[in-house]
């Protein structure tokens, strides 16, 4: 009989590092999952918000509509680094975190997005 392979990466050892690799890769999906839900509001933004309202101006539709959709790509990448980092923090030993100015720039690009649509829902 073949032994189970074990899902550990070479050079970790134990559950608790373990666990922290899984907890990651769970946390790059919720990541991703985000960024799958915004791009989805970027569509509708983009392209069925303008036609439900009957708006014969379309272009700040789609403007906004990609600033969405270049949002969740960032979301994404940032989601995969953060996993990147964290297994070789667990490898090595370090410790890990999402810098200030990233932190700084997701944030800054939510409130962005969120005042921009606001407004244009003002707006329009």
């Amino acid at each position: 009989m073949n032994e189970p392979s074990d899902p550990t990466p070479p050079g970790v050892a134990g559950s608790a590092p373990r666990r922290t690799i899984l907890a990651a890769e769970r946390t790059q999906l919720a990541w991703w999952r985000t960024a799958f839900a915004v791009l989805a509001v970027g569509l509708a933004i983009a392209k069925i918000v303008p036609q439900l309202a009957g708006d014969q101006v379309i272009w700040p539709f789609t403007v906004l509509g990609a600033l969405y959709a270049l949002y969740a790509v960032g979301l994404m990448i940032h989601g995969s680094r953060r996993r990147e980092r964290v297994e070789l923090a667990v490898e090595s030993g370090a410790g890990f975190g999402t810098p200030a100015p990233i932190q700084s720039l997701i944030t800054g690009g939510a409130i962005f997005l969120a005042v921009a649509t606001s407004a244009l829902i003002i707006f329009s």
